[in-house]
């Protein structure tokens, strides 16, 4: 994943440091074009990277940065000629810089030149790069000239002295000493490495104890084993990283000038003259209010208010609801996923759901979801996607107890279950990423104030943390110090505020006066950049170095841009109990951004919920980086006196990241996140270039859950796909195949093997490219050659015998879209087989198309409710009266490009014309459907193809594109889209990259 929390590092350091009055001041584009290919560049966006950086170059010719910076992205690229020139330059205008020689020493790797390599690394080992000058001893290894063992040892000693408390260099010392029979050092470096050895796992200390023990005999055989167990290891893993520059990587962009003036990243100083101006909120009069919630529309904000007795909204909301006496009693969320917000109260007299209406009113639809009518006082509600399936579900706080949570089904139904047993009452519930792993986190208080942290496992499994004492009443999610890193930011009751997170707690604010009940929100009300904290009747505006209060006429328990102005007001409650909306007033005109998040489309996809609820937004302006959680439909970003975002970074629930640029300053825009497919994907040499041919590994999911009680089993671990003779060619006496995995997922290939067919002309060879319960015969199969049908028709009527007739990428599409990705409505395709269509014998219908799969997430989400489950292809046969099922679950095709193969023998009664369906609700898309009578084997010479060599490697990210929305997304081999690291690993041992032949010869599980 990209390490942004590296680069913010960076640009903080920056931002501190610099200030030489020397230095010449970069124009404001310069600024925004250099930082925007830097960005652009660490998420893969290698096009508009390139585009930036030779703008920021042809702006600014003398400032080496922007070319260093080229000169990565050509590395990146595989441009290494192209790298070189760039690089060169660079140096030239500053020869002193250790960054520059350290990418010219990789450039030199990359291309296989060591003695050039070893030579840049020892340029920028000079300046002191650590990281130099471990890549110079690797290189110095790797080459294994004359006396490079003694050289590799020298060098070794020298990074230990300069960087003495890294478990790397100390292993690495060990096995180095092991291969010189320095049996002292060798035992020196193993005892060192046990004052490391307390925190790590349970399997890396019991390859330290064989370590020590082969180390009284002089030998370490064991360094790289317990190397490799201790990579899963966080601690390790870091101080490797401080080493070593990653394969996926390919160079460390350069973040700051090194000519021109570094801008500060800091944010611009707080508005300390702005004030609050109190109104009555228009229609709701009255003076037992007890909490108000801004109430977002497409295009406007409503604000609706709750008391003890009923709920009122400003356009026209009015209902009685007796109960809601706690700020956190009402809830404004989508829970239908419907685009459009919904209500729920929570109190004295239980929960009721309140559904929005196509008028802009409010429907009570809580006799209506399945629960049971439950008689019991809760203390608050909040959303959150708990199973991370799509939907929004409703976690209930009670006055004792353990919360419930009201896991959505998708349905209109929900069901109530206990999750979290060790919180007794709860009062106060954020839901972020807390640990950094790529879906959110749950953090509690409870009925005593004490914190409980709960790590999402996922699949609605929680570990629960130790409480921590913090006496709060009141918590929130935010990054106040703009590190990257979310903190849990906690009110106690003396109105104090604490910033928690996995170092620590650190104190914000003192406090001077109790605060009970009060709820505590974090926004930028100044738009200055930096997240102030309102709790209370008081706002507290953030410095770079400091908190500014301000006093407030109302318990606040809102915010949002009620005046459409690009400043955050608030909404709160008088000590009269009024309804008052406090408009934001200030002099500095601080520019803004407004992001809406939007879950996926309203159909075809289902798996981030609506609002998007729990994902991070990150937006860079310049050297400036802010990150917010996703808690309302609209994020509020202030950007002070920077003039525009650069780039908008939104990483989803379920952890997939998406980039947005050019985005317009001072208004609100659209972020609608987008799908991605799975599965490995298969290219071959085609006499001319590498070609897409099709994806695999489809018939042994790992861990595909069909629903969330039961993952699917794998009943064939061996996939055969067809490479036909014009895709792949001979180059130099062999076959390039190459098999790419770039998608988020982790392939285990046990063998790998070719097989040569010759058959007939006039003869076709095929292999059944299904996924099914009962997996098809892994054969090849010799036919006639395919005839098309006369008349096929879809289930509406509708001709598409010309969308059928030829495998030309134009697919039968006429089925529509569902709720959830790959599922859609009950359809057929019926075919009219002809007189020409042999009425005895075997008969085989080959069908040819791609099919646009759901997932494991989709999956649970459809088992929890009432939804049709998924079903594959059946077969109907027309009696002459009405059709019955001839197979009754033949599967789909296993992704693109595909071709399936069934059995027509002995399916059609005499006597009646024949005509069949192939019926499904799954989105299959038919590019091909034809005929073929099946032959006898005798007809093929079938030869195994040895394998050549294997070699595994990183590559990156092939473009792709799709031609309609009919139509697969097709990646182009020779397109990269970005070499940065897209998706989390998955945890766990990974292959070394390298020769893997001898793990792929023949099955012997033993896996890359």
């Amino acid at each position: 994943m990209l390490d942004i929390r590296r680069m913010i590092g960076l640009l903080v350091v920056l931002g501190l440091g610099c200030g030489e009055e020397d230095m010449a001041m970069p124009s404001a584009d310069y600024v925004s074009a250099f930082y925007t290919g830097v960005f652009a560049l660490e998420v893969g966006a290698f096009d508009r990277a390139d585009a930036s950086l030779s703008r920021a170059i042809t702006l600014e010719p003398e400032e080496p940065a922007a070319w260093a910076n080229r000169g990565v992205l050509r590395l990146r690229s595989g441009d290494y000629d192209g790298a070189a020139k760039d690089l060169k330059t660079a140096r030239s205008l500053m020869p002193e810089s250790g960054a520059i020689a350290m990418l010219q020493g990789l450039v030199e790797r990359s291309r296989g030149q060591s003695d050039a390599a070893i030579e840049f690394f020892g340029q920028a080992a000079e300046q002191g790069l650590v990281k130099a000058q471990y890549a110079r001893m690797k290189e110095v290894e790797r080459w294994g000239g004359a006396g490079s063992e003694q050289e590799v040892w020298v060098q070794l000693e020298a990074l230990i002295k300069q960087v003495p408390h890294n478990p790397v260099l100390w292993l690495e010392r060990a096995r180095q000493a092991g291969k010189r029979g320095d049996e002292e050092a060798l035992r020196a470096s193993v005892e060192k490495l046990g004052e490391w050895a307390e925190g790590w796992p349970d399997e890396a200390r019991r390859q330290l104890r064989r370590l020590q023990s082969e180390a009284e005999g002089g030998r370490a055989l064991h360094a790289m084993f317990l190397h490799n167990v201790l990579l899963r290891d966080h601690k390790y893993r870091h101080a490797l990283d401080a080493l070593i520059v990653p394969a996926e990587r390919l160079g460390d962009p350069v973040v700051e000038f090194l000519k021109l003036h570094s801008p500060q990243a800091m944010p611009s100083p707080a508005d300390l003259d702005m004030y609050f101006e109190s109104e009555s909120v228009a229609g709701l009069g009255g003076s037992d209010w007890q909490t108000l919630k801004p109430f977002w529309s497409k295009e406007e904000v409503e604000v609706v208010a709750a008391s003890a007795s009923q709920v009122r909204g400003t356009e026209g909301i009015a209902l009685d609801f007796s109960g809601v006496s706690e700020i956190n009693g009402m809830l404004a969320v989508d829970w239908n996923n419907d685009f459009a917000l919904d209500l729920v109260l929570v109190g004295a007299d239980g929960f009721q759901l309140l559904q929005r209406t196509e008028d802009g009113g409010v429907e009570d639809v809580t006799d209506s979801i399945g629960l049971d009518k439950e008689e019991m006082a809760y203390s608050g509600v909040w959303g959150a996607d708990i199973e991370m399936d799509g939907d929004v579900d409703f976690v209930l706080g009670r006055s004792t107890g353990p919360p419930l949570v009201l896991q959505n089904n998708g349905d209109g139904s929900f069901v109530a279950r206990e999750l979290f047993d060790n919180v007794d009452g709860l009062r106060g519930f954020v839901w972020a990423d807390g640990d950094e792993d790529g879906d959110p986190d749950a953090a509690m208080l409870d009925r005593e104030g004490q914190l409980i942290e709960a790590v999402n496992d996922r699949a609605s499994v929680f570990t629960l943390g130790a409480k921590k004492a913090v006496n709060g009443i009141a918590i929130a999610a935010g990054d106040l110090d703009r590190d990257g890193r979310l903190e849990r930011v906690v009110v106690d009751r003396d109105g104090a505020v604490m910033a928690v997170s996995q170092g620590g707690i650190r104190e914000l604010i003192q406090g001077d006066s109790p605060v009970d009940p009060a709820a505590l929100l974090i926004a930028d009300l100044d738009n200055n950049g930096a997240l102030d904290l309102v709790f209370g009747k008081r706002a507290h505006l953030a410095s770079e170095t400091a908190y500014h209060s301000l006093d407030l006429k109302a318990q606040v328990t809102g915010v949002a841009d009620l005046t459409g102005d690009g400043r955050l007001d608030l909404l709160g409650v008088s000590d009269a109990g009024e309804a008052l909306q406090l408009v934001n007033r200030g002099d500095l005109a601080y520019h803004w951004q407004a992001i809406r998040p939007v879950g996926g489309k309203s159909l075809g996809d289902g798996r981030i919920n609506a609002l998007g609820l729990g994902a991070e937004v990150e937006l860079r302006s310049g050297a400036f980086y802010q990150k917010q959680v996703v808690t309302d439909p609209v994020v509020h970003f202030g950007l002070g006196t920077y003039t525009g975002a650069d780039l908008v970074r939104i990483v989803w629930p379920n952890g997939m990241p998406q980039v947005e640029f050019d985005l317009k300053v001072d208004q609100e825009v659209r972020a609608v996140q987008r799908l991605k497919g799975s599965c490995p994907w298969v290219f071959a040499y085609n006499g001319s270039e590498m070609a897409f041919v099709t994806d695999f590994l489809w018939r042994s999911p790992l861990g595909m859950r069909i629903n969330s009680q039961v993952v699917v089993g794998i009943d064939q671990t061996e996939d055969w796909v067809k490479i036909k003779g014009d895709q792949l060619f001979a180059q130099n006496g062999v076959y390039d195949i190459r098999i790419t995995g770039e998608l988020w997922e982790t392939h285990f290939v046990d063998w790998v093997s070719l097989v040569a067919v010759d058959h007939p002309v006039g003869t076709s060879i095929f292999v059944d490219e299904r996924f099914a319960r009962v997996a098809p015969s892994l054969a090849i199969y010799a036919t006639t050659q395919p005839q098309s049908f006369v008349v096929v028709q879809d289930d509406r009527g509708r001709d598409v015998t010309d969308r059928v007739q030829v495998r030309d990428g134009q697919y039968v599409d006429t089925f529509g879209r569902g709720i959830y990705q790959g599922v859609t409505r009950e359809h057929y395709v019926e075919v009219a087989v002809g007189d020409e269509v042999p009425r005895e014998g075997p008969l085989w219908l080959v069908g040819q198309g791609w099919i646009h799969p759901t997932d494991s997430s989709i999956n649970v989400a459809m088992g929890q409710g009432s939804h049709p489950p998924p079903q594959g292809l059946s077969l109907h046969v027309f009696d002459g009266s009405d059709w019955r099922v001839a197979h009754p679950d033949l599967g789909f095709p296993a992704g693109k490009r595909k071709t399936v193969l069934i059995d027509l023998s002995g399916v059609f009664p005499r006597d009646v014309p024949r005509k069949f369906r192939l019926q499904t609700n799954l989105e299959i898309y038919w590019d091909r459907l034809a005929w073929a009578v099946p032959l006898e084997d005798s007809v093929m010479t079938v030869q195994s193809v040895p394998l050549a060599r294997a070699r595994l490697y990183y590559r990156g990210f092939s473009q792709v594109a799709e031609a309609d929305t009919s139509s697969p997304e097709v990646p182009d081999y020779h397109a990269l889209s970005g070499t940065s690291q897209l998706w989390r690993d998955l945890v766990g041992y990974y292959t070394r990259y390298g020769d893997v032949k001898p793990l792929l010869a023949q099955v012997d599980d033993r896996y890359v």
